[in-house]
């Protein structure tokens, strides 16, 4: 399960590193182990795309928190940074990701959908 949250993250950010602009400000910060830094870049191009306003995102390996990252805007005149308190208004999101982990459960034949 954490895996397909972790592959999403990777995919959507991925997506948005493709159609970036150079040289936007999305004031990014917090920390980032050295073996996760291109996420920071992808986190980054997800400003620059403008496809969100301001976000957060943490990544768990193994137990241990690797990516810590927040950046953006709060507001749309983009006026007062996004940062680490900033509280973050989320919806359904997980309803996807339970729907994956079922789908993964019916192929490995731990569930079915009868």
């Amino acid at each position: 399960m954490r895996f397909i949250l972790i592959g999403s993250c990777i995919l959507c950010l991925t997506i948005s590193f493709l159609f970036g602009l150079p040289g936007v400000n999305c004031n990014v910060g917090g920390i980032v182990q050295n073996d996760w830094e291109p996420l920071r870049a992808l986190f980054e191009q997800n400003f620059q795309n403008n496809v969100d306003l301001g976000a957060s995102l943490a990544v768990y390996h193994r137990g241990k928190l690797v990516v810590n990252l927040w950046g953006g805007w709060f507001d749309k005149q983009k006026t007062k940074p996004y940062d680490n308190d900033t509280l973050q208004l989320v919806f359904s999101t997980s309803k996807g990701l339970v729907a994956m982990a079922i789908a993964l459960c019916v192929q490995r034949g731990l569930l079915n959908y009868t």
